[in-house]
């Protein structure tokens, strides 16, 4: 390992030196490869094929039916929560992994904006109808308040994750990071950790989008730190957020020594297989992105040598890490912690999908 890591340093190095380091012997192009096309892996939770859990988008439908039939308020509630939890929980997992790998999701947006707005008026619906309630004798005196507890988790992270997902450039867009930023604020004290990481990692991810990189770094673990082994995988998310959030600061030899080492860890982060090769490729993705951003960011003329090195360096990772039949990255499995447990139930019509690729793409997946 230590070999390997020395010898990408020494490359570095040289990269860095060779300001007048002569042309090689082959021309060599200078435009960027392409992002690779990629999917999603499978679910980390997904059932086998003849299982019986039910799609998350058919139990979102059958939890608010049924919340919409109850005569019991307290159920009705429950129901509800349960809806936008599976709703920003599973329905909007695979745009928040791109999102926190920094990959647009261009005509996903606004299916999964539909989702959040669906998911916050169960949300606001049911804190309106806990705002009223009073505890009777004999009753759960703490219902209503762990309801409400759970009523602003569900707001605050939703609302992070919206603002991650809307488009950003102008002011209304840096308003509304800062806002979401500040929501989560209450749940990064939360002793839930579940709870605490997500405020953590969304919360580092709103002031990466805001332009914020100082703050993000500040908010996240060091890149190479072991994960916990519960939850290997938002906290590998978190990690490759800090190398985004490094590079965004002009540190692009920091990010991508701190990327290689990354790769080397996933040996020992994703113990099965598949999963190993899944989390490599979601590194290279962003290995990819950095090296593009410093290719942009070289100029022409002074820095063709470390301009041809990017180009090259990207066109070898992706050569070695995508093709067509390996070509699924590590997804999130969930976009936040689990806040309140659905009850299984059976499903009726279901919600538009939140499409977990460009469509382009479906039937290459549907073909896996």
């Amino acid at each position: 390992m230590f070999s390997i890591i020395a010898s990408r340093t020494l490359c570095f190095v040289s990269i860095l030196l060779a300001q007048d380091a002569a042309p090689p012997a082959e021309p060599i192009s200078k435009g960027f490869p392409p992002q690779p096309e990629f999917v999603l892996a499978a679910r980390p939770e997904s059932p086998p094929a003849d299982g019986e859990t039910e799609p998350p988008l058919d139990r979102i439908a059958k939890l608010t039916t049924l919340a919409d039939e109850s005569t019991d308020v307290r159920a009705g509630s429950e129901l509800r929560l349960a809806a936008a939890d599976l709703t920003l929980g599973e329905q909007l997992e695979p745009v928040a992994t791109r999102s926190l790998l920094g990959l647009d999701i261009g005509e996903q947006r606004q299916a999964a904006l539909d989702a959040a707005a669906s998911a916050k008026r169960w949300i606001d619906a049911t804190g309106k109808t806990l705002d009223g309630m009073e505890p009777s004798e004999g009753d759960d005196e703490d219902w209503v308040s762990r309801r409400q507890d759970e009523v602003q988790r569900l707001r605050s992270l939703g609302d992070a994750l919206v603002a991650c997902l809307m488009p950003a450039g102008d002011e209304s867009a840096y308003r509304r990071l800062r806002t979401a930023a500040s929501g989560l604020s209450v749940l990064l004290e939360s002793s839930d950790k579940r709870i605490a990481g997500a405020a953590s990692l969304w919360q580092a991810a709103l002031f990466l989008n805001a332009g914020l990189a100082d703050r993000a770094l500040a908010l996240l673990e060091p890149a190479l730190a072991a994960p916990p082994t519960k939850h290997v995988r938002p906290a590998f998310f978190a990690r490759l957020l800090r190398c985004r959030a490094i590079a965004d600061q002009q540190r692009y030899t920091t990010a991508l020594a701190l990327l290689f080492q990354l790769e080397e860890r996933c040996e020992e982060w994703f113990p099965v297989e598949a999963d190993r090769g899944d989390a490599l490729r979601a590194v290279t993705i962003v290995e990819w992105r950095v090296l593009h951003d410093w290719h942009e960011a070289l100029d022409g003329e002074s820095h063709e040598p470390q301009r041809r090195w990017c180009v090259e360096k990207a066109k070898t990772l992706l050569e070695e890490r995508f093709t067509h039949e390996t070509h699924a990255i590590l997804r999130l499995g969930r976009s936040i912690p689990i806040i309140v447990a659905a009850p299984d139930v059976a499903a009726p019509h279901a919600p538009r999908a939140v499409p977990e690729k460009p469509d382009k793409d479906q039937a290459a997946r549907e073909g896996d």
